[in-house]
């Protein structure tokens, strides 16, 4: 399955098709995993979380809703807020049965220290990951539960018609769409060879953001590029203003570059980039900061 795919009018705004979408990424992590042999472990428990994703989407679809008022973009508010989806109680059904389909693959420890939260404690845990806080899920449980909420915004995110009003000058450093921080940059070869799109970790919609300018901060003048022999097609754009840095896939180059597989598959770049002194501006909800999951046996 080939990257991302644009109708002819290469539009600010992309919203991939789920199952496809989920279908895409399991493969991509599994052949990863057959080439990288010291997270081969960590990439296939990452295929299994995604499976579980298309699985709960395909047996439980949002419920749709006679409200068809589009949802309007403007740069600035993002529409589908984060503090107002918490409380919808299909992303918690959805945790619960994370956690079932998959405690074959989970210690114990975590299992238990989940499913003792009540619903308050649910929320307020869940609120804090998305405020980038993992110590109320722990970082082992924060996978779990951004796999809950996303496939809850990515199917809200895809519930009502978009109105998008352009904004020249507005920050697109974050997803216009629900706020959420992106996974890393994809440069695309169709309909126009060279775009590039910033893919949302949190809803999975994508928004053009014109390259030669930082993601993080829109500054253009300190930037450079970074990569390794043995993964060329994906590069570190750090930018020397805000000291950050963010993954840019070469889809143009390679069609099999999926954003959040192909990230976390490459964790050598971050180990190189943060050597050099740069802290990375987006987010991998496969794999949160102190993870030691990528050593799980």
């Amino acid at each position: 399955m080939e990257g991302i795919a644009l109708p002819g009018d290469s539009p600010s705004i992309v919203r991939m098709e789920l199952s496809g979408l989920y279908a895409w990424r399991g493969e991509r992590l599994r052949a990863l995993a057959a080439a990288k042999g010291p997270m081969a472990d960590y990439l296939l428990f990452a295929a299994q979380v995604v499976d579980w994703q298309r699985a709960w989407l395909a047996g439980h679809p949002l419920p749709s809703s006679e409200a068809q008022t589009p949802l309007v973009v403007d740069w600035q508010s993002p529409p589908l807020a984060q503090a107002i989806g918490i409380r919808d109680g299909y992303w918690r059904a959805a945790l619960d049965d994370a956690l079932q389909s998959l405690a074959g693959g989970l210690p114990e420890r975590l299992v238990a220290r989940i499913a003792a939260l009540d619903g308050a404690g649910i929320e307020a845990a869940a609120l804090a990951l998305l405020a980038g806080d993992t110590s109320l899920t722990g970082t082992d449980g924060a996978p779990l539960f951004w796999a809950a909420l996303s496939v809850y915004w990515a199917q809200w995110a895809r519930s009502r018609p978009l109105n998008v009003r352009e904004m020249v000058g507005a920050a697109r450093d974050l997803c216009p769409l629900c706020g959420g921080a992106p996974v890393a940059g994809v440069v695309v070869a169709r309909p126009q060879d060279g775009l590039r799109y910033l893919h949302c970790s949190l809803c999975e919609s994508a928004w053009r953001l014109v390259r030669g300018q930082c993601s993080a901060c829109g500054a253009s003048g300190k930037l450079r590029y970074w990569s390794i022999e043995a993964e060329k097609n994906i590069q570190g754009e750090s930018c020397g203003d805000c000291a950050s840095y963010l993954k840019i896939l070469q889809q143009s180059s390679d069609p099999n570059l999926e954003p959040l597989a192909d990230d976390l598959a490459s964790l050598p770049l971050d180990a190189l980039l943060e050597e050099q002194g740069f802290a990375r501006s987006g987010l991998n909800p496969l794999l949160f900061p102190g993870d030691g999951g990528a050593n799980r046996a």
